[in-house]
């Protein structure tokens, strides 16, 4: 049984900076994919995490609009997008779409956009219901909306109040315009071009002077400036020499701000700027100023670091707040050994740069509760150190003196008693374990990114960027923002595209062009078609694209290797042509053909054997030379988070030889035909006339064979001319011993003929 799901409940929280929300000048506008959406920009909050995974996003042109191809993803009752502005404001608009509609039928839910004056009480511009649906199809015009907040709104709120299964919301490109001028004096201030908002920071620095650019917005009345006064305990570090009396409507008059630090380290006072602007008065800049090249190191030091709830692919990071904070903290992390890297003074770090052997996994003006890593394995030993700085970039100064530490195991396999019931001593062990992991929920193609790449498999790297790797080339896409799949299409920068490894052309359930595919009877997806044990990301052009269709194999004469210099295509000893990954990914795929092969076979009395010209041996040999990494297992288990079923090949590679992937048949540890040790594959075994012999892995055109019975006459023989052939058995019913006849000895494998 697949069971469809709109909302999961996996936790996985992206490890970023976090920043402080503050008013942000208008006008602003956010399409969720520059800055990241995991990364909001000043002003702004995204809640979608109430789910249980945050930072999704849909990532199709019909769910989006702007050419990026990104939305946000709001799937659970009570998430929303805030944004929190220091002006009046104009108009606000935004794109919306109900995602279950295809277009009917109609949006059902609850979903309103609201102002606020204090972010405390808010009321309702628009509502989406029943009676007044959000609408569907491919997001364009019919999508886009116009409200008008009063004037004394200094919050908008999109949120889904009541979520209703199967509909969800996709929302792109909000806008918040500025308010039309009026008559009256309104005060901005400004450093060049560049609006300093009312009641934040602006960075002094080391600058001796500093113009201040303030700005009337009205268009009629003058901005009569009463006084201007600097406090605080450096307020005798900052100078004012003249101060306007008036700005003019329209218009701008520059005050200069002086700055000699009296001591070093952090010199901080609060500007304010009395005025008859009826609404900002007075008008408050935080400056900060640093005295000499640093600014003042902290105090204290975090008391500690927590490491808990620890799983095969991730754990939670948490650290209590400090009374007598500091501005900042940096965390940083290390595979294997303890951390004895410390940061260097002056210099500023992103998440994912390198301090000595450590990698920055946190920078933030917070104390983190909930922190998680992407891109954990199972059993292995992580160690994260944590400390306090303070300063403006440039200006850190770092107190390395003392720290906090935490040490973290993740786990390894957790089947528990997911296989109580499956016996592979059974000539029902391939339906049963067939029926046991058939059982689980689906998670739809496109969710596949948000889901899987960005919640795990993506990792942070130098310079503030992503980075995903190509499974079968290694081949890197590194990127700045959101993720996005390779489209073909000019200013597209993508490389990845989901690969299935278990080719969408093998699957019996695929009727070709002329069928619904990848759709089902019902209109949803077939659960094979988006099973995320089957899809990897790979480099569209040299991998994905390369590989198309073709079965796996040793290439022996390569037609094109990629960059990498693996991820080859070519022809095997046969002369068929074949796709070979690099080698620590063989295993993987092998587990994986194997699992799809079990998860479908007999579904809808379909058979789900692997195609004619795929080696059974071959993949058996990746899968016995390339067992499940760490990074395998805490894919295999972050995936059974999602989707609830498990690859058995990973839990327990042994099961593998009971059973013969060329016929879905069971294969009794008594005859063990499959005599992979020997690199001979046969089947179907036992057989009443004819076996397919697979001798891949040594062939040699015109190898020798015969056949042997149990007295150790020789019953027949002949030549092989290709590496996977069929051959006709002995005469009488009975065991028989088949040898093969190479340069590299000689192979044998048990068959019987009944």
């Amino acid at each position: 049984m697949i069971r469809f799901l709109s909302c999961l409940l996996t936790v996985l929280c992206l490890a970023s900076t976090t920043k402080t929300w503050a008013q942000t000048a208008l006008p602003t506008s956010w399409n969720f994919s520059t800055p990241v959406i995991t990364d909001p920009p000043n002003g702004w909050q995204i809640s979608n995490a109430l789910n249980g995974t945050g930072g999704l996003t849909y990532t199709t042109a019909a769910n989006s609009f702007g050419g990026d191809n990104i939305s946000a993803r709001l799937d659970a009752t009570g998430e929303f997008v805030k944004i929190w502005f220091a002006d009046k404001p104009g108009p606000v608009s935004y794109y919306i779409k109900g995602t279950g509609i295809s277009p009917n039928p109609p949006f059902q839910g609850l979903f309103s956009v609201q102002e606020s004056v204090d972010d405390v009480t808010y009321t309702d511009l628009r509502v989406f219901n029943n009676a007044n649906p959000m609408p569907g199809g491919a997001m364009g015009a019919a999508n886009k909306f116009v409200d008008n907040p009063a004037p004394t709104s200094r919050y908008i709120r999109l949120i889904f109040n009541t979520k209703v299964s199967g509909y969800n919301v996709a929302l792109d490109s909000v806008l918040i315009k500025s308010a039309p001028p009026s008559p009256a004096a309104s005060i901005t201030v400004k450093v060049g071009t560049s609006v300093v908002i009312h009641q934040t920071t602006y960075p002094i620095g080391i600058a001796p002077a500093t113009s201040f650019v303030i700005q009337n917005n009205g268009t009629s009345l003058a901005l009569q400036i009463d006084s201007v006064r600097v406090t605080g305990n450096a307020a005798g570090d900052y100078t004012i020499p003249s101060i306007p009396a008036s700005v003019a409507a329209n218009s701008t008059q520059i005050m200069l701000v002086n700055f000699l630090a009296s001591t070093t380290g952090s010199r901080k006072a609060t500007l304010k700027i009395y005025s008859n602007d009826p609404e900002k008065n007075p008008y408050i800049i935080q400056l900060y100023g640093i005295g000499g090249t640093l600014a003042t190191e902290p105090t204290f030091a975090p008391a500690s670091l927590l490491a808990t709830n620890a799983t095969s692919f991730g754990f939670r990071l948490s650290m209590a707040a400090l009374a007598d904070a500091p501005e900042k903290y940096i965390i940083l992390r290390k595979k294997d050994s303890d951390i004895t890297d410390t940061p260097l003074d002056g210099t500023s770090y992103q998440v994912g740069d390198n301090v000595g052997g450590s990698v920055v996994a946190y920078i933030g003006d917070s104390a983190v509760t909930n922190l998680r890593s992407r891109y954990i394995f199972a059993n292995t030993n992580y160690n994260f150190k944590v400390f306090s700085f303070n300063g403006l970039a440039g200006f850190e100064n770092y107190l390395i003196s003392s720290s906090a530490n935490a040490t973290v195991t993740t786990l390894g396999k957790q089947p528990g008693n997911y296989y109580i019931g499956i016996n592979p001593e059974l000539p029902t062990f391939v339906n049963d374990l067939r029926d046991k992991i058939n059982q689980h929920d689906t998670v739809f193609y496109s969710q596949y990114a948000p889901r899987l790449v960005q919640n795990y498999l993506s990792r942070d790297t130098t310079g503030g960027r992503e980075v995903v790797n190509c499974v079968y080339t290694g081949i890197p896409y590194i990127y700045n923002g959101a993720f996005s799949w390779w489209t073909g299409q000019g200013g597209n920068l993508a490389l990845l595209t989901r690969e299935h490894t278990y080719a969408q052309s093998w699957m019996p359930s695929n009727g070709g062009p002329a069928s619904s595919w990848p759709n089902a009877s019902n209109g949803k997806e077939f659960p094979e078609y988006n099973d995320m044990h089957n899809l990897f990301p790979a480099h569209q052009i040299n991998a994905n694209a390369r590989r198309s269709n073709n079965p796996f194999g040793v290439v022996v004469n390569a037609t094109y290797t990629s960059p990498t210099g693996v991820g080859k295509v070519g022809t095997n000893s046969g002369g068929t042509v074949v796709y070979e990954p690099k080698n620590d990914h063989k295993g993987d795929l092998a587990r994986t053909l194997m699992y799809m092969s079990t998860c479908y076979n007999g579904v809808q009395g379909q058979e789900w054997k692997f195609p004619s010209n795929q080696s059974p041996a071959i993949i058996m040999q990746w899968h016995q030379q390339d067992p499940p990494s760490n990074l395998e297992i805490a894919r295999h288990e972050y995936i059974f988070s999602l989707q609830k079923n498990r690859n058995p090949f990973i839990d327990n590679p042994e099961w593998a030889s009971s059973i013969n992937f060329a016929t879905m048949g069971y294969l009794p540890t008594a005859v063990n035909p499959l005599e992979f040790r020997n690199s001979i594959a046969t089947w179907p075994n036992p057989s009443a006339d004819r076996i397919n012999v697979d001798a891949t892995l040594f062939f040699q055109p015109s190898m020798k064979y015969d056949w042997v019975n149990a007295n150790g006459q020789v019953q027949g023989s002949g030549t092989i001319q290709a590496p996977i052939t069929q051959l006709q058995l002995p005469e009488s019913k009975g065991v028989y011993f088949l040898r093969i006849y190479s340069d590299t000895g000689v192979r044998v494998a048990r068959v019987m003929k009944d």
